[in-house]
């Protein structure tokens, strides 16, 4: 099932079994077990005494109820209640209802009702042998298989053995996050609970045998963890999911995302497959999964395909046939750190740092070992903090685009009078500095920094950046003799397109987003804010020698003089189609406005510029739907004081009557 469909159960009335069988009708497949494969054919008076004998045999019938329409029926029929026991029968309206996990959904609901309204222990179903989808439809619902004939395959689900109502009623896909898997992994409403990283272990492990072409008992998976409270627990089941699967785990212990992806690349260990379990900025209950293989982290859909794959499994009935060996990889992934900024440097010295002062702040997250490897080099990291792991993360959130944690750091690093300050996110995908002045150096800043690094060493090379970058960064990074090519939110989405373009002949040494997530060619296109920081660090080191810092390379940025951000939530259940019926409302109004001018190299949402107070291309919106959630984020930027405002006031004008839009947050913002 997607998003937004709703799958109830009701008990079913005279009226509604008419509407059901009527959509029977020509279908080939419905009660193929007793007309011999006929097609059946709606007949009224038929219907009513079939209907009056499930009421006489005492039968549960209950109509399928798909957003409102009754898709089919669920019949609890064989009912003894000295046994406590019942069996399932299911049938949906038709094929339009079928293989979209209504199924799935129908039958964990009937095993609810069974056991919470009519107090039984035990349903069971049984499934024409030849029948695989109906058979596959209850495995995902939580039945095992108890027995099989000639005919029939019998399954049977027992409410204290198989049955954990939070995971059979869970609707799995609410873990997908893009391409990742997340969710509340601490307290009551824990849903990313440790059945479910076995399940996702198991799952993983089968699907790199598939993609690799090999047995899954010649697959090795590696595995490793942030500094989350869950972690070590979701860790552990994982791997086991993934042993019980039978193939081999290398648990890497504390470690971090890109570190994850190098381990598959790097000789002595080359793993089929990595999983890191992070949430990366996220509040200290939530915990997740990344998934890599060696082309790199897996996409959506491929999540949701391990998803669904996982919802049907109990690895707990699978014992442990796979090795679990603890080989920790921080050691090796410092080292490949240790040499870039030798060959940064040109230099084979032992401490090729000497002389640099560089504050670290990881956070209390998992990177806390890169002030160690910093002062292995020669760098002094007095004033470094928060370096000891502690997945409560007491001291603020590890987060680059945090206001709080960046004023920390910048804090820190002018008690000290350090060059710079570096901080990264709970797994170090991310990454942000602070210059010698306590200037924080991150979004648009960080992107025109590392752009002016790349097109001093190669000028005429294409950034790839995500769509809310600003004006005078796109200026800044033509000056430097490069092409700006904003594209999609999303570092994935901004990765792809670099690769793409990249393949297309041009050539694109960075793809970034303004959240921190940064992929370099040089380092395989992985977002790996450590690498990031690694680069910068051997530049910093350059421009001390010239008695410089890593800002005077950002001179020259043009930045806005306001700039917000406000979100307006989508009320309307079909969130998307809402949303882009208000992006081609303003579409519409800019085709035929003069004041207002399309961007001509938006590939997301609508960007419009505006000539404000007299000037040229001074200010701008981009107005986009949100990758997942129903939010139309709006983006706002002016070179001008009151700029702002006005391109506000312009817009509401434009949106105010849009239907299913809450327009609260643009309001206030116009207060």
């Amino acid at each position: 099932m997607t998003s937004g469909e709703q799958i109830t159960l009701v008990p079913m009335n005279r009226e509604m079994y008419h509407e059901l069988f009527r959509g029977f009708e020509n279908d080939p497949a419905i009660f193929e077990d007793v007309t011999a494969f006929k097609p059946y054919v709606y007949d009224a008076a038929k219907v009513d005494a079939m209907y009056d004998r499930q009421l006489s045999l005492g039968r549960a019938v209950l109509a399928v109820m798909w957003n409102g329409q009754i898709a089919g029926e669920i019949r609890l029929h064989s009912i003894d209640r000295s046994k406590g026991e019942c069996t399932l029968g299911i049938h949906l309206k038709n094929d339009s209802f079928k293989g979209r996990g209504i199924g799935t959904a129908a039958e964990r609901l009937a095993v609810q009702y069974a056991f919470d309204e009519m107090k039984l222990t035990t349903v069971k179903a049984d499934v024409i042998r030849r029948n695989a989808r109906s058979q596959h439809v209850l495995e995902k619902a939580g039945f095992h298989r108890t027995g099989e004939d000639y005919r029939s395959v019998y399954y049977s689900i027992n409410k204290s053995i198989d049955y954990d109502k939070e995971v059979i009623t869970m609707d799995w896909m609410k873990l997908k996050s893009g391409s990742d898997v997340r969710g509340v992994a601490v307290g009551e409403n824990a849903v990313l609970t440790p059945h479910v990283a076995m399940c996702l272990g198991m799952a993983f492990a089968r699907f790199v045998a598939e993609k690799a072409a090999k047995p899954v008992s010649q697959v090795t998976v590696a595995i490793g963890r942030d500094s989350r409270i869950s972690g070590p627990e979701l860790l552990k089941a994982a791997a086991e999911g993934i042993s019980r699967a039978g193939a081999t785990v290398l648990d890497f212990g504390m470690c971090t995302t890109p570190a994850m992806y190098m381990s598959i690349i790097t000789p002595g260990f080359n793993p089929d497959g990595s999983i890191m379990v992070t949430a990366s900025h996220h509040p200290y209950d939530k915990n997740g999964l990344k998934f890599f293989l060696p082309n790199g982290g897996l996409e959506g859909k491929d999540v949701g395909q391990l998803l669904e794959a996982a919802s049907t499994l109990t690895p707990e009935n699978t014992p442990i046939s796979g090795k679990i060996i603890e080989k920790p990889f921080l050691r090796t992934y410092m080292d490949l750190l240790a040499a870039r900024i030798r060959k940064g440097l040109d230099t084979d010295v032992p401490k090729p740092l000497l002389g640099l002062h560089v504050v670290v702040d990881a956070g209390n997250g998992a990177g806390g070992f890169y002030a160690k490897l910093m002062e292995e080099l020669g760098a002094w990291v007095e004033g470094s903090q928060f370096l000891e792991p502690d997945g409560m993360f007491p001291n603020h959130i590890p987060n680059p685009e945090n206001a709080e944690a960046m004023a920390s750091l910048s804090a820190a690093v002018k008690k000290v009078d350090a060059d710079l300050g570096v901080i990264f996110d709970a797994d170090c995908d991310r990454a942000a500095i602070v210059d010698h002045d306590g200037r924080e150096i991150n979004r648009n800043r960080l992107i025109a920094l590392i752009s002016a690094i790349l097109l001093d060493e190669k000028p005429g090379q294409t950034i790839v950046t995500d769509s809310v970058t600003s004006s005078g960064l796109k200026k800044f990074i033509n000056d430097w003799g490069g092409e700006h090519y904003r594209f999609k939110r999303g570092y994935r989405n901004v990765i792809d397109e670099a690769i793409r373009l990249e393949g297309e002949g041009f050539s694109c040494p960075l793809a970034i987003e303004t959240s921190g997530h940064a992929a370099l060619k040089e380092n395989h296109y992985l977002d790996d804010g450590m690498y990031l920081v690694t680069v910068l660090i051997v530049r910093a080191m350059k421009l001390k020698q010239e008695g410089k810092t890593l800002g005077s390379l950002i001179a020259d940025l043009q930045e806005p003089v306001e700039s917000r951000e406000v979100r307006l939530s989508i009320t309307e259940e079909d969130f998307r189609t809402a949303g882009r019926e208000v992006i081609a409302r303003v579409m519409d109004y800019a085709n035929a406005a003069d004041t207002w001018h399309i961007a001509p190299d938006n590939r997301e949402g609508i960007r419009i510029s505006f000539d404000l107070n007299g000037g040229m291309d001074n200010g701008w919106f981009l107005l986009r739907l949100s990758v997942h959630d129903p939010v139309l984020p709006l983006n706002v930027e002016s070179d001008v004081e009151g700029g702002v405002k006005q391109m506000l006031t312009a817009l509401y004008e434009v949106v105010k009557d849009c239907k299913g839009i809450d327009f609260t947050a643009l309001e206030k913002a116009l207060a």
